[in-house]
């Protein structure tokens, strides 16, 4: 049971990578992953319910801040990340309520720049429970179905960009008819997504939008609903 729940994800601290550490070297790994998530739902029950928009939000831009900083991508990764934003994105979603990020970030064009957009972000924020919306990756997703080798992406993606883009604004429809929370990222600084997720006249939201690198004094503009009984 650490202080506060956003110890659990702390970007400034490396949480994800100390933690999946930690499992990786764990004798006994289904024991301390159990722990987790019962602290956090612990951390999430009593907190009020404008404290959870408040923390829905730093979980999923420190999400995005450490995504950026993590070397790697393993199994312990993933199993922590589950153990920790999945638990409190579970609780958090019970609430009613759900979360819109809207990211408007570059990566740099060349084989190692894109792993992250294509990879390793998809898994950190599917683990965390988010839908995870980026037409370069259904991009992807649609060359390899032709048979066009992942290493030759930046070559052929924009043949399939309006097929990826068409299938990103699908997802944002669909997520928001479910009332999935979910994070879109935009990599061509096009904001026809960004419409398409405030189209939806849903209150019950917290919305972030990033125009901005996830790097240390970074700002990302939050929106959090109206309290009830507030006019």
């Amino acid at each position: 049971m650490l202080p506060n729940i956003t110890d659990y994800i702390d970007w400034r601290n490396d949480a994800i990578q100390h933690f999946a550490d930690m499992v990786k070297v764990s004798p006994r790994p289904e024991n301390d992953l159990r722990a987790i998530r019962e602290a956090v739902s612990e951390h999430a029950r009593v907190l009020s319910l404008q404290r959870l928009w408040t923390v829905s939000h730093i979980f999923a831009d420190s999400l995005y801040k450490e995504g950026n900083r993590l070397p790697m991508w393993g199994e312990e990764h993933r199993l922590y990340v589950e153990a920790a934003a999945g638990t409190f994105f579970e609780r958090f979603s019970e609430t009613g309520y759900v979360l819109r990020y809207f990211i408007n970030n570059g990566f740099e064009q060349t084989d190692w720049g894109m792993q992250r957009p294509l990879y390793l972000l998809p898994r950190l924020f599917r683990a965390a429970g988010l839908v995870y919306i980026c037409p370069e990756e259904y991009g992807l997703s649609f060359m390899e179905g032709v048979g066009i080798a992942a290493s030759d992406f930046l070559k052929e993606y924009q043949r399939f960009e309006n097929e990826g883009r068409d299938l990103a604004k699908e997802l944002i429809r669909a997520s928001n008819k479910r009332r999935k929370s979910y994070v879109v990222l935009e990599i061509g600084d096009d904001l026809n997504l960004l419409d398409e997720m405030r189209s939806d006249a849903e209150t019950k939201v917290v919305t972030i939008f990033r125009n901005e690198p996830p790097v240390l004094d970074s700002k990302i503009s939050v929106t959090l609903p109206q309290p009830v009984g507030l006019a």
